[in-house]
């Protein structure tokens, strides 16, 4: 027997079989005619974490591709080898030492890629937890007769974490979410001078600071622009798990998420109508509901 042409197709008969299966389920499926529960034309707002969320399930995708590859390219060096030796063809020249070279280096390189990928989502998967403690804390401020909107998206400069449209005015907050140390309680704390944010082992960052303070502008010129009134926006920056040490004022509220709601409610006089509150609100609803079922 022929084994030349045995072994490319034991390789191709599984995932030949499997592609049918899989066909037919889905027509299975298609022809149940159903469909979802909900119109696709109701949207719905955005949750905590709704990017984070959906750069997580693109980065799912990628590594399961990089995965795929790196796991089928050994085994078709491995089969094209053995199929070459069992048709008893003279070997060309180099052939084996050129194929091996260059399944080496894609080999590599799907390394550093699957590498990055899963550390980038990790990152986004810290991120996206932190935005979910933050925004559990701001949503019993709607009890409070607030209105809280979360993952804003702002015109071409990413998204604005939460917004809260309070009686004392309108918050843009952003959540910045940091692994700490364990262990030792003073890597676990911040200081915050008014200009600058000292972390633990010397870390120093002024760049949570300016995000805050700029997108706290865009929300606030936004806002003026459609709604035709001053509107002025207040930053906060919240270090979720961190606990701040302020020994300065700033443009910017550096605040522990449990901090939040009382910065927002205790003592601070009301300077929105209801009617202005409601008006807000109805801007902002209008941009974070794009969401379908």
């Amino acid at each position: 027997m022929n084994m030349s042409i045995f072994y490319p197709l034991l390789m191709g008969l599984p995932i030949g079989f499997l592609a049918v299966i899989v066909t037919v389920w889905k027509r299975f499926e298609d022809a149940k005619g159903l469909v979802a529960p909900v119109k696709e034309k109701e949207k719905f707002l955005r949750a905590p974490g709704y990017s984070a969320s959906k750069k997580v399930e693109a980065l799912n995708e990628e590594i399961d591709d990089t995965l795929f590859w790196f796991t089928a390219l050994p085994a078709l060096v491995i089969i094209g080898f053995l199929a070459l030796k069992s048709s008893g063809k003279a070997r060309v020249p180099y052939f084996w030492e050129i194929t091996v070279a260059i399944a080496a280096v894609t080999f590599v390189w799907l390394t550093v890629e699957l590498i990055s990928k899963i550390k980038a989502r990790r990152s986004w998967q810290l991120g996206f937890r932190g935005e979910r403690v933050v925004g559990e804390y701001l949503n019993s401020l709607m009890l409070d007769g607030c209105r809280v909107f979360h993952d804003f998206p702002l015109n071409g400069a990413g998204n604005l974490d939460h917004i809260v449209v309070a009686p004392s005015g309108v918050y843009a907050i952003e959540t910045k979410t940091k692994s700490k140390r364990s262990g030792v309680e003073s890597n676990h704390k911040v200081i915050y001078d008014g200009k600058t944010l000292a972390f633990a082992e010397g870390r120093w960052n002024t760049e949570y600071l300016r995000q805050a303070r700029d997108q706290a502008k865009q929300l606030g010129k936004l806002l003026a622009d459609e709604l035709k009134m001053p509107i002025e926006v207040e930053p906060i920056l919240t270090l979720p798990g961190w606990f701040v040490d302020r020994c300065g004022l700033g443009e910017v509220r550096v605040l522990n998420q449990k901090e939040i709601s009382s910065a927002i409610l205790t003592n601070a006089p009301p300077v929105l109508s209801p009617d202005q509150i409601q008006k807000i609100a109805a801007c902002l609803d209008a941009r974070c509901r794009d969401v379908a079922f």
